[in-house]
């Protein structure tokens, strides 16, 4: 019996594959680093699947993926994972921003300077 898989479900299936692979390559496998390739999966599933620019259409997801884990995997602080997050998405998702827990988002980036006549819509 073969099972046909959609082009996501096989990103995801490879994202995950390779998870186990990348910890063992790397010297320290530990918490921290574990953390810091979730919050990039999590990241990369948001942009991917749900930013809204022609840059996140055009990018070789799979190549990024393995890139991305490599460069997260040995960051040592919440704020170089943050920094690090920040440089790997900033061109494809530039109204993206990272912070830490309960503190509230910086819309600046995506709210025009006159919001006369203009709605939120959030969802």
């Amino acid at each position: 019996m073969t099972m046909n898989l959609n082009l996501p479900t096989k990103a995801f299936t490879l994202l995950l594959c390779l998870l186990p692979f990348q910890l063992s390559n790397c010297s320290n496998t530990d918490t921290n680093k574990i953390e810091n390739l979730a919050a990039f999966a999590r990241t990369y599933g948001l942009v991917r699947w749900f930013y809204p620019s022609d840059e996140a259409q055009e990018i070789d997801w799979n190549r990024f993926a393995l890139y991305g884990s490599c460069q997260v995997a040995g960051c040592r602080s919440t704020d170089e994972l943050k920094t690090k997050l920040e440089t790997l998405f900033k061109l494809i998702a530039p109204g993206i921003s990272f912070s830490a827990e309960n503190t509230p988002p910086d819309n600046s980036l995506i709210t025009p300077q006159d919001t006369t006549g203009m709605y939120v819509i959030a969802w």
